[in-house]
């Protein structure tokens, strides 16, 4: 494993039966860099005076497990737009190798819009990640949420599902500028690059189209409310959640998390504190905490092997199927 900046205890990479289910000592190497990533957010965020919080199914293990969900492979904070732009004003000259804060500013080849604290020296793929062989960092992450200011006008659901459906075209676009085809003769190919060339006619570059995206989020008016506008899923909520925070203990550690804990947790999940049996929110398809990601992809063998397994192929005919829904079924249904 890579040399982690935390020390934890050996049993803490043992096999482990947590709640009834059986966690790996695969699956806590994971989770070893994952916390080594949290630990180095909350040093830079501590240091600068950056509130973040805990959220989503992290906020909910630290609550009701002291830690991960057992059944877990990720980490998810949260933080506002104003603490977001004071971390990355500051991420150059705290985040040193192999630490990275990824977004398409720092790494144009990046297609995602949840902003990510990586380590460069390993490797975590998503489904999305194999077949595309994009050329941003793939290390082992942890995601950032971003929460802009909502004006009290636009707090109607109709409006969340506006922000909703602009976040989707705009990831779209940026998905497929950060993915630009290689070349074969079959017309998922074609598809592709023809989807490709009109979105750079039209977009211009994946920064371009990044900086719209955020440009239709920030509000500089102060809000009592707050919603992940970029985000394809809009939430909204109190601005108060990531104002007032507390530490709370997550795999022995202490990080931050909102006062308010109880209602955040009840709007996500509900009743929360009682597990749902047999529940598995795996996402991760492959990971290796000993190799960078560039060693990963650069071995063919162990690369078309995880293509197969992962059934993440799409089919010509398909793609050129949403081509087409997209330029001229879609825009026809809009002018109606």
């Amino acid at each position: 494993m890579v040399e982690l900046n935390i020390k934890l205890p050996e049993s803490f990479f043992l096999e482990e039966e947590r709640d009834g289910y059986l966690v790996s000592a695969e699956m806590k190497s994971l989770w070893a860099v994952q916390l080594d990533l949290l630990y180095e957010l909350d040093r830079v965020c501590r240091k600068h005076g950056i509130k973040y919080i805990l959220d989503f199914g992290t906020l909910l293990g630290a609550i009701r497990h002291k830690g991960y969900i057992p059944w877990d492979d990720d980490i998810d904070v949260s933080m506002l737009r104003e603490d977001y732009d004071k971390l990355l004003s500051v991420a150059s000259q705290e985040f040193k190798e192999p630490y990275f804060l990824q977004n398409q500013l720092t790494d144009n080849g990046y297609d995602d819009y949840v902003p990510k604290l990586r380590r460069s020296d390993t490797t975590c793929l998503m489904k999305y990640n194999i077949g595309n062989k994009c050329s941003s960092n793939l290390g082992v992450f942890i995601d950032i949420f971003v929460f802009d200011n909502i004006p009290s006008s636009e707090l109607s659901k109709e409006r969340m599902l506006f922000y909703g459906r602009k976040s989707r075209d705009f990831f779209y676009h940026i998905f497929t500028l950060a993915n630009p085809p290689r070349f074969s003769f079959t017309i998922n190919y074609f598809a592709r690059m023809t989807r490709y060339l009109i979105f750079k006619k039209r977009y211009g570059t994946v920064v371009e189209e990044y900086q719209r995206l955020e440009n239709q989020a920030k509000c500089d008016e102060r809000t009592e409310y707050v919603a992940n506008i970029t985000y394809q899923n809009p939430r909204y909520r109190p601005r108060c959640w990531y104002e007032d925070t507390q530490d709370v203990s997550f795999e022995n550690f202490c990080f931050q998390a909102p006062v308010a804990y109880d209602a955040l947790l009840t709007e996500c999940f509900g009743d929360y504190m009682t597990p749902k049996q047999g529940g598995n929110v795996h996402t991760v398809v492959y990971f290796d905490v000993n190799r960078s990601y560039k060693e990963t992809l650069n071995d063919k063998s162990l690369y078309k092997r995880l293509c197969e397994e992962s059934g993440n192929t799409v089919s010509g005919l398909k793609e050129y199927l949403k081509f087409i829904n997209y330029y001229f079924v879609k825009p026809l249904r809009k002018s109606r």
